[in-house]
């Protein structure tokens, strides 16, 4: 087995010693066995800002959404009052930013087809698969009717 002598396992005959002024030796490393770098620091991360509000997709925001109607399918009023409720999240996180124009867009036509149909078509808009996956227009349901 071969040692590298410029390893940290390098023999002591590596080290230099020099004379103290009290007469005895003290033993100093040669340059080439000192660390360059140490591992257990703290290093500042500046890829990421703390204080940044944490940002939900539009996926998140159309999950909570059909949770909300979900949950009061057999009352539709109820369920209109918290499809409001969340439409004062999206438009002031569409206001601060964190929503962009198109997700909010999308989560606007959902609302107002939920908001302004009668209770029969809320329960068709439930069972509607289409119009819970991301990118739903309303101009993909005419062509595909």
């Amino acid at each position: 087995m071969q040692v590298n002598h410029d390893s940290a396992h390098a023999s002591p005959s590596r080290w230099k010693t020099k004379a103290a002024s009290s007469g005895q030796p003290q033993v100093e490393a040669c340059p080439a066995l000192t660390m360059g770098w140490w591992p257990f620091t703290r290093r500042h991360r500046t890829d990421r800002d703390h204080t940044a509000p944490l940002r939900r997709d539009t996926r998140r925001w159309l999950n909570e959404l059909r949770d909300a109607c979900e949950r009061c399918y057999d009352r539709p009023e109820a369920g209109r009052i918290l499809v409001r409720e969340l439409q004062v999240e999206w438009r002031d996180a569409h206001r601060l930013g964190i929503l962009d124009d198109a997700g909010h867009l999308g989560l606007e036509r959902r609302a107002y087809r939920l908001l302004n149909d009668d209770d029969d078509a809320w329960l068709m808009w439930l069972d509607h698969l289409a119009f819970w996956q991301p990118g739903w227009t309303p101009e993909a349901d005419e062509e595909q009717a």
